[in-house]
């Protein structure tokens, strides 16, 4: 019997609509991030580094990593949106940053793991949250059976006067 017996079954992936619904406009790829802090902060060794690709990746795939631990080996995401990525990473770098021209892995590791604190966490309840929406969307809910009538005695409450 299938177990998937609602209005719409959203639990495999539908390969005729799955390309009909793909965006026709061409993603540009080609976001620079390094005037991300303009009217905040000027640029500096940190800010390059912290926001450079290379950086952005180390984050992706960290946060790729951590809700698939976190989730026992049984939840696999894919890169979540840069810019998403970007905004939390900018705002834990006007949170957290110290903007000390030494040791600056040591602060870009720091900044690292204020970002992967917050984002890990997030991205693992939503993708909790919509493996459980798409089980539920998929199948029909099963009614409450009828209540049953437990007292025999037809006990009833003493009524007691004063407190």
């Amino acid at each position: 019997m299938n177990q998937y017996n609602g209005k719409v079954n959203i639990m495999g992936p539908n390969i005729a609509t799955q390309f009909s619904m793909m965006d026709r406009i061409p993603v540009n790829t080609n976001t620079n991030y390094q005037n991300v802090l303009a009217g905040n902060f000027e640029r500096s060794k940190l800010s390059d580094t912290y926001f450079s690709k290379t950086n952005i990746e180390l984050i992706q795939n960290s946060i790729r990593k951590g809700v698939y631990d976190k989730s026992n080996q049984r939840i696999l995401i894919d890169k979540q949106t840069e810019d998403q990525v970007v905004l939390v990473m900018r705002s834990m770098y006007l949170q957290y940053s110290k903007n000390l021209d030494i040791n600056i892995p040591k602060q870009i590791e720091e900044l690292n793991n204020h970002v992967l604190n917050y984002c890990i966490p997030s991205v693992y309840n939503e993708a909790v949250s919509y493996l459980k929406y798409k089980e539920d969307a998929s199948s029909m809910h099963k009614p409450m059976q009828h209540p049953i009538y437990s007292n025999k005695k037809n006990k009833t409450l003493e009524q007691k006067f004063g407190f």
